[in-house]
């Protein structure tokens, strides 16, 4: 019986000195419809991509290992062995972080093959927003060179093709927007890593102390492509919300008046800046995300153009 002794994680990998630099690391199971969009995109933003694969059974290996070849001092690829267990089953919840067959354990051996001192999970199928993206990458690669590192959390807009077949944003209130706080880019160190939590693998810092766990919002950054998926199994929506209107402030007053009233009211309570550092500082903690990307909407949606970072690539 094959033990698959190199693909388990060790934490010490993470703690030899890192040059400055920023790693996105990936794993990949049949993502052939939008991987390729999703590394291309991003890619002059990192200093290398790791994308690692596991049980294929469409061209994903082929389309990784091609954009190797185009990329070979930017993108290296990594076919993970072990069978992993999906998230979200009762056999997720039962095996241990330290399996080989755990997603933790996958997802860590992922993140043990970065080199740079900062690193972000990237998803296959996330589409790069480069006059979003630029400015965050700007302001992590000054915050490493001052040595001030934080923790960035991000989000996207999820898009669909309506019935028509025209590509807009989601039309669900709750369904608008993507990571809730679970994407982000982190310090590269031992104490950082993945565990098996119930129906998900979660990432943890044990360390609560600057500047490994201080968290700074950073807004929308990547449109996702999730429910643009050829295998998506829900009914299309039969129309969509255009881009243009979705950027009016009528529909973003739209938006939170769909929300919880608790959570209109904190939206209203963190509309003032000084109020969400007064948490921070009060409890350790900042506001939640779903209380916060409506506070900086507008601003997050200014410069971007739909024809030139959705359309074109999507096309």
């Amino acid at each position: 019986m094959t033990d698959f002794a190199e693909f388990k994680f060790n934490p010490v990998t993470l703690s030899a000195p890192r040059p400055p630099g920023i790693s996105a690391y990936m794993r990949i199971k049949n993502e052939q419809q939008f991987v390729r969009l999703a590394i291309e995109s991003h890619l002059p933003f990192y200093d290398e991509i790791i994308a690692v694969y596991n049980d294929c059974t469409d061209a994903t290996p082929q389309i990784l290992h091609d954009l190797a070849a185009k990329y070979p001092q930017k993108i290296k690829v990594f076919h993970y062995l072990p069978k992993v267990v999906p998230v979200a089953t009762k056999e997720h919840d039962q095996t241990p972080t330290a399996s080989v067959h755990s997603m933790a354990n996958y997802s860590n051996y992922a993140l043990s093959k970065t080199t740079y001192r900062v690193a972000a999970k990237l998803d296959a199928d996330h589409l790069a927003i480069p006059c979003k993206l630029a400015p965050l990458i700007k302001t992590i690669r000054a915050d490493m060179a001052a040595d001030k590192l934080k923790v960035y959390t991000f989000s996207g807009i999820n898009l669909i093709r309506d019935q028509t077949d025209n590509l807009t944003v989601c039309p669900d209130p709750r369904r608008v927007y993507s990571g809730n706080g679970d994407i982000f880019y982190h310090q590269v160190h031992t104490g950082g890593m993945f565990y098996q939590r119930r129906r998900v693998e979660h990432f943890e810092v044990p360390d609560k102390k600057p500047p490994h766990r201080e968290y700074r919002y950073m807004g929308i950054v990547y449109f996702h492509l999730k429910l643009l998926k050829k295998e998506f199994i829900e009914p299309r929506y039969e129309k969509g919300i255009s881009f243009a209107e979705f950027a009016t402030p009528d529909y973003q007053r739209y938006l939170r008046q769909q929300l919880p009233r608790k959570d209109r009211l904190l939206c209203a309570l963190y509309d003032f800046a000084v109020m969400q550092r007064v948490k921070y500082k009060l409890i350790g903690k900042p506001p939640q995300v779903r209380h916060v990307w409506l506070t900086r909407l507008a601003d997050d949606l200014r410069g971007i153009d739909f024809e030139r970072d959705a359309l074109q690539w999507l096309a």
